[in-house]
């Protein structure tokens, strides 16, 4: 059995499923950057010191993208909460870094391994 969740504003943004070994939660994910309504503040270019490489993420036809010279463009989606995924197995899953005025200093992200959790890249 499954039921949607609904916000105060009568949007779905949770599906629960019901099952014999209990109940499963599954936010929604949006992959258009307007679900998130800071993408610019997200746009720049960040470096990870630990494999010396830069992305930048930036808005292109209304999705946040992380691109790099080594590898193929990441397409980000938004969860909820400053976190992200991706649809990469090097780029699964992304959180966003603030200080304590709420501006973006950096990201993490983990791959679809456990050789990459917590990948520091500091807005730069």
């Amino acid at each position: 059995m499954q039921i949607y969740r609904r916000d105060d504003l009568g949007s779905v943004n949770v599906l629960v499923l019901h099952g014999a070994k209990g109940d499963s939660e599954y936010p929604r994910v949006y992959s258009d950057a307007s679900a998130w309504n800071a993408s610019e503040q997200l746009e720049g270019k960040y470096y990870s010191e630990e494999v010396q490489t830069t992305y930048e993420i930036m808005l292109r036809d209304d999705h946040l993208f992380a691109t790099s010279m080594q590898n193929e463009d990441v397409l980000l989606k938004y969860l909820e909460n400053d976190h992200f995924i991706g649809d990469k197995w090097w780029w699964q899953e992304m959180r966003v870094i603030r200080n304590s005025e709420g501006e973006v200093t950096g990201i993490r992200i983990n791959a679809d391994t456990n050789w990459v959790q917590n990948l520091l890249f500091e807005k730069i």
